[in-house]
């Protein structure tokens, strides 16, 4: 359960790391209210609070974002190096970067530049070592519980854990690789200046060691929603050809991206869900906002599942490239 944080305390515990807000405000987008806009006299800060964990994995995090910034430097970095605790509550603070969303941003070839991004970022987490041996294959493709209040998604989301068991066997996962990964790397969370022409990556939370594919599937599951739910070969094709500038993907890789779609869509419904639980029913607006994310994401897993020959068949044959 989310505990009460007021602007005071936040004002209390950022003062004694000599930052003094002049002005505190909420972020409202996207489906989190735990993220604050600091702007003091001379600089705007980022307040990230993580109501669901504790201070030794906000302290795991800040340490792998410190290790990441000696090979990449488009990435969110604390500035502090152990977590801040507000009202019991772990968290991080880093400098504001102006901008807007990749998703709301024109230029030319957006889709090819994209996936240079996310696999800038990916060649810089392979050089992150970890000990692999201790990962198992079943914690990698773990499906939550799904059991909803509403038996249209209920229904939905049997049909695309079916598909997704029916289909493991047709994978050779020993030959897919295994490195730290963003886990959420889409359009929203590319932050782009088109002054300076450079991009910051938010909300890396979620980093942690999975599956290679994975993270393209989270960038070509969400050009579904961009797309109202139309699977644009073109802007797929683009995709991956700028990933393929950095990272070329084996037969088995490509073949499991569908899959990797599926088990996305399945994580961020469940996620929603339990948001929703969360939420404090008279604020409304929080309410709709989950909601309208829960019916995007539902409308992207339904398409995948109806077409999921469809989609299978183009990466095989892009494997043939």
């Amino acid at each position: 359960m989310k505990k009460n944080i007021t602007e005071k305390k936040i004002f209390n515990e950022l003062s004694k790391i000599n930052i003094y807000p002049d002005k505190i405000e909420p972020f409202n987008e996207g489906t989190s209210r735990s993220t604050y806009k600091v702007k003091t006299e001379k600089d705007t800060f980022v307040l990230k609070l993580f109501h669901d964990s504790n201070y030794n994995e906000i302290q795991d995090k800040i340490t792998l974002l410190q290790k990441i910034s000696s090979h990449y430097s488009n990435i969110i970095l604390s500035i502090n190096n152990e977590p801040m605790i507000i009202n019991e509550i772990p968290s991080y603070i880093y400098k504001y970067f102006e901008g807007q969303c990749f998703s709301e941003i024109s230029i030319e070839n957006k889709c090819f530049e994209f996936g240079k991004i996310v696999a800038e970022l990916d060649t810089a987490l392979q050089k992150i070592s970890t000990e692999l041996s201790t990962i198992s294959d079943t914690s990698l493709l773990y499906l939550p519980e799904q059991k909803f209040s509403d038996l249209n998604i209920n229904k939905l989301s049997g049909t695309a854990i079916k598909i997704f068991n029916d289909n493991l066997s047709n994978i050779d996962f020993n030959k897919i690789r295994k490195q730290y990964i963003h886990k959420d790397l889409h359009y929203y969370n590319v932050i782009h200046n088109p002054t300076n022409k450079n991009y910051l990556i938010i909300d890396t939370d979620g980093l942690s060691v999975q599956y290679l594919p994975r993270e393209i599937a989270v960038s070509v599951g969400n050009l579904l929603l961009d797309s109202s739910n139309v699977f644009s070969e073109k802007e797929v094709t683009a995709l991956m050809n700028g990933y393929n500038t950095l990272i070329k993907l084996n037969d088995e890789e490509k073949k499991a991206i569908p899959l990797f779609i599926i088990q996305k869509k399945l994580g961020e419904i469940d996620y929603l869900y339990k948001q929703l639980a969360l939420t404090n029913k008279k604020n409304i607006q929080d309410i709709k906002n989950i909601n309208k994310f829960i019916i995007l994401s539902k409308n992207a897993l339904e398409y995948t599942i109806n077409n999921y020959d469809f989609i299978t068949k183009f990466f095989n044959k892009a494997n043939q490239k």
